[in-house]
């Protein structure tokens, strides 16, 4: 067996072995283009991120796994029989979650741009509703409150905390910058917690249980994510010692990334990032023993699904020469969007010389490419490739661009020997 720097790949007997799965056997079922996610990965993910807090010694972990990351309804309830529980950000997410049986008590509801209707829906969730709103803004706060007293309940909330600090990531998925959109700074925090006491409509209808950060997606490295969380810790103390009371939670988000190279980067640094948290948070936990919340998404999915595209026609033009398959950048956007870099690996592996070749799709567009100048072994039309690490932000953020219909979603749990088919079809936005 040809194994490849990755772990969950490998070739045997020149046939792409992916998390044991031997893909020349489902090449055909569904039709191309399709993505296909592994359940053992996923468990395997959740695992080791588990084990790396435990060994830093938090142990007092909620992982609210992030829906936006893929939203697939076999990999929420895989998800949830591992006992997570959620991050959402709309109400399509928190009823997907609902749907999963996700307990309410694990959910936690961040974003924006809440309306009204959707924060009435959380607070309905559930006898108690959901675990916390991350509010970004004291308007929302504001909202919120009045939605919890038109239903005559209690509303969970925790701020999300700006602190305004760029994340060596993608300027496009970096959210913890005072000139982003994303949470409060704290001055307007502090300037909030008087209304607790002060205002009725908080005193009676809200109850701030925690404290949020979010910096960024994709990280690799977290000498700014321990600056955010000791600004984070930092902020909780002075919470503390203002309300008098620990605040029950402290939610460091999500944004771990993964390995897209794999020959430089195969893993995720789950030991280090766990690390960051802990050493960040030392001076809040040193006083209180306050449960951690993570939101983690792409790190527990990415590496979880690939995407099998099929070679529609081989095109050379001068110096290039173009792999033309199937599957579009409606179908999988990352490297349209982001230039995002995602290995490509040959179903079958042919003996003879190497080639490069730029690896495109069908779309109207210049941006529907997947890889430029990769180096290939001999292929044909016909041929299927597995572009690597699709399981997160791939299926998700596809569209109906050119009027092409949303790609299958094939999940395999080889534990329990059970393959599904799952076709989504989006009536409505």
């Amino acid at each position: 067996m040809s194994r490849l720097l990755h772990p969950l790949y490998s070739y045997k007997k020149n046939k792409l072995i992916y998390s044991g799965i031997d893909l020349a056997n489902i090449s055909l079922t569904p039709p191309t283009p399709f993505y296909l996610y592994s359940l053992d990965a996923v468990t395997k993910n959740v695992a080791a991120f588990r084990q790396a807090f435990a060994q830093t010694g938090i142990y007092d972990l909620l992982l609210c796994y992030a829906l936006k990351a893929n939203p697939n309804p076999h990999i929420l309830g895989h998800v949830e029989q591992l006992g997570t529980g959620a991050d959402i950000v709309s109400k399509g997410e928190l009823t997907a979650a609902t749907q999963a049986k996700i307990s309410p008590d694990k959910i936690v509801f961040s974003g924006v741009g809440k309306t009204k209707e959707e924060i009435l829906q959380a607070l309905n969730t559930g006898a108690n509703g959901i675990r916390a709103f991350n509010v970004e803004s004291l308007e929302e706060l504001q909202l919120i409150a009045e939605c919890a007293k038109e239903l005559n309940k209690v509303a969970r909330v925790a701020f999300r905390f700006n602190p305004s600090i760029k994340a060596p990531t993608h300027h496009l998925i970096s959210t913890g910058n005072k000139s982003h959109k994303f949470g409060l700074l704290p001055k307007d925090i502090l300037s909030a917690l008087p209304l607790f006491k002060s205002r009725q409509l908080y005193r009676q209808h809200l109850k701030l249980v925690g404290l949020s950060v979010h910096i960024g997606s994709q990280l690799l490295t977290f000498h700014a994510s321990k600056k955010a969380f000791r600004a984070l810790a930092s902020l909780a103390l002075t919470i503390s010692e203002t309300t008098n009371r620990p605040l029950e939670f402290l939610d460091v988000g999500g944004g771990l990334g993964i390995g897209y190279h794999h020959h430089t980067m195969p893993f995720t640094p789950f030991q280090t990032y766990a690390h960051a948290v802990k050493l960040g948070l030392t001076s809040y936990l040193n006083q209180y023993p306050t449960q951690v919340v993570c939101e983690p998404g792409r790190c527990i999915v990415g590496n979880a699904g690939i995407f099998i595209t099929r070679i529609v026609r081989i095109k050379k033009s001068g110096p290039y020469t173009f792999l033309v398959v199937d599957g579009g950048m409606n179908d999988f956007a990352r490297p349209a969007l982001y230039q995002a870099h995602h290995e490509i690996y040959p179903l079958i592996k042919r003996p003879g010389p190497t080639f490069k070749a730029n690896v495109v799709g069908p779309v109207c567009e210049t941006s529907d490419c997947f890889a430029e100048g990769r180096t290939f072994t001999p292929v044909h039309v016909g041929d299927y490739l597995a572009i690597a690490d699709t399981g997160a932000y791939g299926h998700s953020m596809a569209s109906f661009y050119n009027l092409r219909a949303l790609p299958a979603e094939l999940v395999i749990d080889s534990a329990k020997q059970e393959t599904s088919l799952y076709q989504a079809v989006l009536t409505s936005r």
